[in-house]
């Protein structure tokens, strides 16, 4: 009777215990709220009226301001094809999420919902080298998928969504006598892979 006693509170205990790991685990890919601040900019400051260059049209632009610590760095960027969301990563290794908001006249104006969270390993825990999370680049994959490119400790990494743990993503590699090998093609946004 002890026995049964003692496993009945030991399963349990564990039980509870891989909760508590699991929910902390989880816990990394909620999107955590950082006040950011924006500015709009113009294209020219001696040309203020001007908002073309050649057949391009600007249709705004913003310096972003945070005071917190995790902000900073954002080299690789993502919008959504409606136009709504931005995602980037951080030579920090984070990503940061904003909703875009623009003005009747469909001018970028500012931003909302901006949101840090840790760009998370295979194995779900965040990156935490320097060398390993110096993420540099972004790209949006037709299923919706993002590949990151991180310099330093050079990969790519495919994510479902930021916040998720990273999964294996298949890229030409250079490996033999690359002298017989056709070049690998780059990839958009993302440049040729240099194993």
């Amino acid at each position: 009777m002890r026995f049964a006693v003692k496993f009945a509170i030991t399963a349990l205990l564990s039980l509870g215990l891989s909760t508590v790991v699991a929910a902390e685990s989880n816990q990394e890919s909620i999107p955590q709220p950082i006040n950011v601040r924006t500015f709009q900019v113009i294209l020219s400051h001696d040309e203020p009226e001007n908002d073309e260059v050649g057949k391009l049209q600007c249709r705004g632009g913003l310096e972003l301001r945070a005071r917190d610590p995790r902000f900073g760095g954002l080299s690789g960027l993502d919008i959504s094809p409606d136009g709504q969301q931005l995602i980037s990563v951080t030579d920090r290794g984070n990503w940061f999420t904003a909703q875009l908001n623009y003005n009747r006249d469909g001018r970028l104006v500012g931003m909302s919902d901006t949101n840090m969270m840790p760009i998370r390993a295979a194995n779900g825990t965040p990156l935490t080298s320097r060398a390993d999370r110096d993420a540099e680049s972004i790209m949006r994959l037709s299923d919706g998928s993002l590949v990151v490119g991180f310099e330093r400790h050079h990969r790519l990494h495919r994510f479902t969504a930021p916040g998720r743990a990273a999964q294996p993503f298949d890229y030409p590699q250079r490996c033999g006598d690359h002298r017989k090998m056709a070049a690998p093609k780059p990839l958009p946004g993302l440049g040729v892979p240099n194993c």
